[in-house]
């Protein structure tokens, strides 16, 4: 054994196997780490497994329709009372917030792609080669297809919202929420190609105003909460951003606010864009559920961090922080 073999040894005894004693072998570490750098996001897996065995199931015959915003205090109940305001259609309030149900469910699809699960992991592919007997097959990787996991995640949201809605009369059924990303209206649209978008945006530093005296809610329950002007920043851009990226291939209408109160929001073309028949009369009528509450002005430090974390995503909107 020569003295470069005698090193090795001594590397290993000392210092690698100690380590990886602690940490896992390394090897593996770095197959993680670049695993995680290769996660894909929702609408890339979605592209991915769109048409594997099936996945691109026949459309769902309902037209759901979602009302996003960038955050709260954007004037999203309002765009959902207008919604609403055509009487065949029941809009579900930020349903569940805290579950994240939306969230969770939909981050479930970026561990799926081209690669995983291989095919012999389906049922359906042994099925094609004949197999029947699976009491002796190697079975301990036995999927349904990915069609029926497209199914099951409508079924739980039709579960959930639409037979309700019927049940209490409505045709259709929406829900309004303030946490969801364009990112997120792709699964919602995997899974209802028919479904409607309406994103909201809003001046950010108006909301915050707003915001600040309700505050703490969550992002995410129960980790995330939204304590400081930067948080609440950060969640607007992220969110706006995202809308004004993938509106036009999502085909949502992208409304900001001021233009729905301010009448530069067209009515009649929302109501086709639906296919509902909306009352703009409920633009005129104040509806509160805390009761009135006087906003103070928003201190100077708070003003400029808001003002770092919307930037540039807010003048990409038209919405003048510089004052």
């Amino acid at each position: 054994m020569g003295l470069r073999d005698v090193g090795v040894g001594l590397v290993r005894r000392f210092l690698k196997v100690p380590i990886e004693a602690r940490i896992g072998p390394i090897r593996h570490r770095a197959a993680h780490r670049r695993m995680l750098l290769a996660i894909r996001t929702l609408p890339d897996a979605i592209e991915e497994i769109h048409g594997r065995h099936g996945a691109s199931a026949a459309p769902a015959a309902t037209s759901p329709v979602f009302v996003l915003s960038a955050g709260w205090r954007s004037g999203s109940t309002l765009l959902q009372r207008l919604v609403m305001s055509a009487e065949e259609i029941l809009v579900w309030g930020e349903p569940y917030d805290r579950c994240g149900y939306i969230q969770r469910l939909a981050e479930t699809l970026q561990a799926l792609g081209s690669e995983w699960p291989p095919d012999r992991f389906f049922l359906t592919a042994r099925e094609e080669t004949g197999s029947t007997d699976h009491s002796n097959e190697w079975v301990a990787n036995l999927y349904p297809a990915l069609a029926d996991l497209r199914a099951s995640h409508r079924a739980f949201f039709d579960r959930l919202f639409l037979d309700p809605a019927k049940d209490r009369g409505y045709q259709r059924w929406g829900l309004k929420e303030v946490r969801l990303s364009a990112e997120h209206a792709a699964y919602l649209k995997w899974l209802y190609p028919n479904a409607r978008f309406l994103f909201l945006v809003r001046d950010p530093l108006a909301a915050y105003k707003s915001y600040r005296i309700f505050r703490p809610w969550y992002d995410r329950w129960p980790e995330s909460p939204v304590l400081t002007p930067g948080a609440f920043g950060r969640h607007w851009a992220g969110i706006a951003e995202s809308f004004l990226q993938g509106h036009v291939e999502l085909d949502a209408r992208l409304i900001r606010f001021e233009d729905l109160i301010g009448g530069q929001t067209e009515i009649g073309e929302l109501s086709t864009y639906l296919d509902l028949d909306l009352d703009p009369e409920v633009l005129g009528r104040r509806v509160t559920g805390r009761g009135t509450a006087t906003l103070a002005d928003v201190p100077a430090v708070e003003y400029r961090l808001l003002r770092r974390a919307v930037e540039p995503v807010a003048s990409s909107l038209g919405y003048d922080l510089s004052a």
